[in-house]
């Protein structure tokens, strides 16, 4: 699986993270190393799973209802209205934004511990924000907005 890094597609590593996060115990995770099954390419842009099994299963994962109930669950209270304000019940829901949090939080640790230390060149990768700005993005085409 193989996507390009262009500003509308979502990295694979970033989806990886997210799904790897949401649904550890998925037989694809049983299945692939994260450390071992994916490689990047020459040019260090993008992110190959190179296991053949997990490669089968990848698409049946990220069109599975499963994934997209969870991600609803975690970021349905934060979708805008027709008029693009936040829904004003939200903020006042701790048990959403504590959902949000914790995957945010697991997010980034996946990604810090999977991808970045991969990388040979490192130089310290994304700021938090932009991370955290990744993993809710992510989200957002898991749901398929």
């Amino acid at each position: 699986m193989f996507m390009s890094v262009e500003k509308d597609i979502v990295r694979t590593e970033f989806l990886l993270c997210a799904l790897f996060v949401l649904v550890p115990n998925h037989p694809l995770f049983q299945k692939m190393d994260l450390r071992r099954d994916i490689s990047r390419d020459g040019s260090l842009l993008a992110y190959f799973v190179t296991n053949e099994q997990a490669a089968r299963l990848l698409p049946q994962l990220l069109n599975s209802t499963l994934v997209r109930q969870l991600v609803y669950r975690i970021i349905g209270p934060y979708l805008t209205s027709s008029d693009g304000s936040l829904n004003s019940r939200t903020s006042k829901n701790t048990s959403c934004n504590e959902l949000l949090k914790r995957y945010i939080k697991k997010f980034t640790y996946v990604y810090t511990r999977y991808f970045l230390k991969c990388l040979k060149n490192y130089n310290g990768g994304y700021t938090d924000e932009q991370l955290n700005n990744y993993a809710v993005g992510t989200l957002v085409s898991l749901l398929g907005l």
